[in-house]
């Protein structure tokens, strides 16, 4: 019979603390958990004919499945603390309030001029054009999705502008 060793013995006796680094897991666990009860409350149907709620609820099961297996994981192998922020940390937060000005300027400006302003502050974000290349690909990335869109037919927000 193999001998154990005193901290091994000692890690049986004691509860395991858990690490904070399981937080975000559960976060998005329970997250996923509301947004999956609240697609239940429209029809699914079945999958030879679909209702509004079977897509929702798809996202949600495996949002679910997801977010439990990583919370799983973390709570078996804890991560590492994180590191110390580096010089291009504010990059992140930056981009997620461009997110946010595409989303409030969508229907105001409309489709072609809020993802010429998305395109343009990615670019800039990222730093990897002056601004003004960010600009002209802004307004020709947002001129071709705009085409394409309406040659599918998908109806887009026109804002101000008369195409």
């Amino acid at each position: 019979m193999p001998q154990s060793s005193p901290d091994e013995s000692q890690d049986r006796g004691t509860p395991r603390r858990i690490s904070w680094s399981i937080l975000p897991p559960l976060l998005v666990f329970v997250g996923g958990l509301a947004y999956t009860v609240g697609a239940l409350h429209y029809q699914v149907g079945t999958l030879a004919a679909p209702k509004s709620g079977l897509f929702p609820v798809g996202v949600g099961v495996l949002l679910l499945t997801a977010s439990g297996y990583s919370l799983m994981a973390e709570y078996a192998r804890p991560s590492s603390p994180p590191e110390a922020l580096g010089p291009d940390w504010w990059r992140v937060p930056a981009i997620c309030a461009a997110l946010w000005a595409f989303a409030l300027l969508l229907k105001p400006a409309g489709y072609p001029i809020a993802s010429a302003v998305l395109c343009g502050l990615l670019l800039f974000i990222l730093g990897r054009r002056p601004w003004w290349v960010a600009v002209c690909i802004g307004v020709a990335t947002a001129a071709v999705s705009y085409y394409f869109f309406s040659s599918l037919g998908v109806p887009l927000p026109p804002g101000p502008l008369p195409f």
